[in-house]
């Protein structure tokens, strides 16, 4: 570092491209990285909504699995393990309509703060919950 700069002023960053990039004003890197943080903190509806539909989609596709265990079960003639498959697609689909249901609320409340986000993204995982939950077996 020449003698004329203090640690304030100088600082190597690294990140997006992977390349060192020279930063003249620490200042202006805090004041960028609080402005992420902040950006983040105005989309946390949004994030709850996808971390929500995410997690109601794994389930649905979990208790379907179940479910499908229980039918081949029930196909081989074992009754009792059929109602031990059964009894854990339903453990697993029942919180799965609950979380999809707070997910649309998130999403609501998003919508109404106005947050910058990609909504379309809970609507995806909306319509292949709807799919999946709806779906025979």
């Amino acid at each position: 570092m020449p003698p004329n700069h203090s640690p304030e002023q100088s600082a190597f960053v690294d990140w997006r491209s992977g390349f060192a990039v020279h930063v003249r004003n620490r200042r202006w890197l805090r004041s960028w990285t609080l402005d992420f943080t902040i950006d983040m903190k105005t989309r946390s509806m949004f994030l709850l909504s996808l971390f929500l539909m995410v997690g109601a989609l794994l389930m649905a596709l979990a208790g379907r699995g179940q479910l499908n265990g229980a039918i081949q079960a029930w196909r081989g003639g074992d009754h009792e393990l059929f109602r031990q498959f059964a009894r854990r697609g339903c453990w697993y689909l029942y919180p799965a309509w609950a979380l999809a249901a707070g997910g649309v609320a998130c999403l609501f409340v998003s919508y109404r703060r106005r947050e910058r986000a990609w909504r379309w993204m809970v609507v995806i995982l909306l319509g292949l919950f709807l799919l999946f939950g709806l779906a025979p077996v």
